[in-house]
């Protein structure tokens, strides 16, 4: 089911895609939202792109926007401009500026952030992980080689 109008308010149910000024989405999950204003409480998403978007006790799997603000929630890949995360769990952030209030547990960060970061890589830290990973696996491959001959 696809969704389209100025302003559109979702509650309780499944939507596959929405396109409007503005979007609202209460308990309810939603494939993909473009919108230029999103509020979403106690609910998921697949993918958004919005202008501004605000999450509470809500996740995410993909998200654009030029400014967030995600509350107590999850998410797994967040590309904001502006982004300020209150007690959040997510994969990968990506923002010019983020603040964080409480602590936000991620994988990887990149950009700004002021706060209570807990990361397991940085931008440099991931490429030098992936160098050794990418080694490891080209030394593994021509070991593997020889003793299979």
């Amino acid at each position: 089911m696809s969704e389209s109008s100025e302003h559109k308010t979702i509650s309780g149910g499944r939507v596959e895609s929405v396109q409007a000024e503005s979007v609202r989405l209460e308990k309810s999950s939603a494939g993909s939202i473009t919108s230029e204003r999103t509020t979403i409480e106690q609910s998921s998403v697949k993918e958004l792109e919005s202008g501004s978007a605000q999450f509470d006790r809500s996740s995410v799997f993909r998200m654009r926007a030029d400014n967030a603000v995600i509350s107590h929630s999850a998410a797994t890949f967040v590309r904001a401009d502006e982004a300020r995360l209150v007690k959040c769990n997510a994969i990968f952030v990506n923002g010019a500026e983020t603040t964080v209030e409480g602590d936000l547990k991620t994988v990887l960060h990149l950009g700004n952030a002021t706060g209570n970061v807990h990361m397991i890589f940085d931008g440099n830290g991931a490429l030098r992980f992936g160098l050794g990973l990418g080694t490891a696996l080209v030394g593994l491959g021509v070991l593997a080689r020889k003793l299979l001959k």
